[in-house]
């Protein structure tokens, strides 16, 4: 695990998975450009998910995805396990290492953005976090901008109505409304699901 000033890195408790962080300039196709958040992914090596941008959308108020510093961060190794209501097995593990990654923006009105990251030796996971705080004390996200860029050639077995027929595709031409999970494969052979979690 290595951690720089704009960048930080979070491996699962195998180190098969990684993670990395960084602040960046977004491109062309952003309006705003500047200290955007961005992950990667990779498993032993390999890329899951290439350089991908985060943000939100926030309803009355200026977007959530640029113009942030980092300014602190937090680490944390979990053990563990919980009980599901029903299923096939009575506990199921609950391994993994955590990344909190605190960003402010550098203008007015200096919002704080939460990003909690995990890796898991099956994957990784993250999510957004709106600390309560002056000016954000109701917020209603309009949009998420979360981006998912895979390697080239990706292909996605792919369901646009719930228990449809699913459909062997390029990802390069997904409709944005498929189902999840969504079950990706890749070039050399692997295997990876994307799924969102309430």
């Amino acid at each position: 695990m290595s951690d720089r000033k704009d960048s930080m890195r979070l491996e699962s408790p195998d180190g098969a998975v990684a993670l990395e962080f960084r602040l960046a300039a977004a491109g062309p196709k952003w309006e705003d450009d500047r200290d955007c958040p961005f992950y990667r992914i990779s498993y032993r090596g390999r890329t899951v998910a290439e350089w991908s941008r985060l943000g939100l959308e926030l309803g009355g108020m200026a977007e959530f995805n640029s113009g942030f510093e980092i300014v602190g961060s937090e680490r944390e190794d979990h053990e563990g396990s919980w009980q599901p209501p029903y299923g096939e097995r009575a506990e199921i593990r609950d391994c993994f290492r955590s990344l909190r990654v605190t960003l402010r923006e550098t203008i007015p009105p200096h919002r704080t953005l939460l990003l909690d990251f995990r890796c898991y030796d099956e994957g990784a996971a993250f999510r957004y976090v709106i600390p309560r705080q002056k000016g954000l004390e109701e917020v209603a996200i309009t949009r998420e901008k979360t981006e998912f860029v895979f390697p080239e050639k990706t292909e996605g077995y792919v369901e646009y109505h719930v228990e449809g027929e699913y459909f062997r595709m390029d990802l390069a031409q997904l409709d944005r409304a498929c189902e999840r999970p969504l079950t990706l494969a890749y070039a050399d052979g692997s295997y990876a699901c994307l799924h969102e979690a309430a």
